[in-house]
């Protein structure tokens, strides 16, 4: 079964994190909307927006192993919840696995804005 996952930190190509990826298929560049973007020192963390906000990552196909790998990283349940959401790629819309922080409640300072890590 084909899983997908959006990155939009140090999963990114180029950041920390990325080789956790490194055989997983790149499938392209991604957009969420209605989710917002803000800084936990060394990584970012997102949560839903209340505005139309659009955070810009990368979608993978993952197998089963490479996904254990990332909700640990991510610590599912306690930092990150992981939900199944819609990503928009450049000629289609995908599902794909997204990770939201959840151990704070972040204020969205800007409206309608795009973010980028």
């Amino acid at each position: 079964m084909k899983q997908y996952v959006f990155v939009y930190g140090t999963l990114l190509k180029g950041k920390r994190n990325h080789h956790i990826l490194s055989n997983s298929k790149f499938i392209g560049k991604g957009t969420i909307s209605g989710y917002f973007m803000f800084n936990l020192g060394t990584y970012p963390g997102i949560q839903k927006s209340k505005h139309d906000s659009k955070v810009i990552g990368e979608v993978y196909e993952v197998d089963e192993t490479t996904m254990k790998v990332l909700d640990e990283l991510e610590e599912v349940g306690y930092l990150y919840n992981k939900e199944l959401i819609g990503v928009n790629l450049e000629n289609n819309t995908i599902k794909a696995y997204v990770y939201e922080y959840i151990l704070k409640e972040f204020v969205e300072e800007d409206t309608q804005k795009t973010y980028k890590y």
